[in-house]
């Protein structure tokens, strides 16, 4: 008995550390996590505009990030409740889509900057990672590869 309690320790030891090693490979990076990557892989003009869209973006995801947090915070509030005020969940949507069409136009305008210094291996290559990027992301919300 007592062995096969060691052997099942050491089991659940083994599972602990390979998933703690696999979770570990696989962690989400930040955006700015992969502007500074991809940094690295560009020429000194390309850094000045890549920071120019990132703290474009850094910009909009935080207050994006609090409308989020908001709508989430007002609909916890309002489930235990016999009927959801729609009319106070709609306007926090509404706010957070008149944040998004703000800063489209400018991200948009950094994001062509930046294009515009990329060169067609560069292009390829970002063409390459998006590919990947998107397959990633169908295969965690269940649609799979198309």
């Amino acid at each position: 008995m007592k062995t096969s309690s060691v052997i099942a320790t050491w089991i659940l030891v083994a599972l602990i550390v390979g998933a703690l090693t696999v979770s570990a490979c696989y962690r989400s990076h930040t955006p700015a996590e992969r502007a500074d990557w991809m940094a690295n892989k560009i020429s000194k003009e390309q850094k000045v505009t890549l920071d120019a869209v990132k703290q474009e973006y850094l910009k909009a995801h935080a207050e994006m990030r609090q409308q989020h947090e908001a709508m989430l915070d007002e609909i916890m509030a309002q489930l235990p409740a016999d009927r959801l005020d729609q009319a106070k969940l709609l306007q926090l949507f509404e706010q957070h889509q008149a944040s998004m069409n703000r800063f489209a136009p400018s991200m948009l305008d950094r994001v062509s900057e930046l294009h515009a210094t990329l060169t067609p291996q560069q292009k390829s290559k970002a063409v390459e990672q998006l590919t990947r990027l998107r397959e990633h992301m169908r295969a965690h919300d269940g649609q799979g590869k198309m």
